[in-house]
């Protein structure tokens, strides 16, 4: 986590770095963490959109909450139609 936050205060408009924080939270099951990143990537209008729509999808339905799961995946739908990892 050093890393990222070493490579976010040198490329600070870099979201990725946003996006791949938000993974290692996602696989250690720190899901509202994971949540965050994601919606800073988002909120920076990250290039990866459709990964974090996905992503925090994912996140929102291990936590339950299954209406913001739905909406996630719709948004990553609409930006990459057909996707089949969606």
């Amino acid at each position: 986590m050093a890393g990222y936050q070493s490579a976010e205060n040198l490329y600070p408009a870099f979201t990725e770095i946003l996006v791949n924080r938000g993974n290692v939270f996602f696989l250690t099951r720190a899901f509202p963490d994971a949540i965050e990143q994601y919606s800073e990537a988002l909120a920076r209008q990250t290039p990866a959109a459709h990964i974090s729509y996905i992503n925090r999808e994912m996140c929102y339905e291990k936590l339950g909450d299954y209406s913001a799961a739905g909406d996630d995946y719709r948004q990553a739908l609409k930006l990459v139609p057909g996707w089949q990892i969606a």
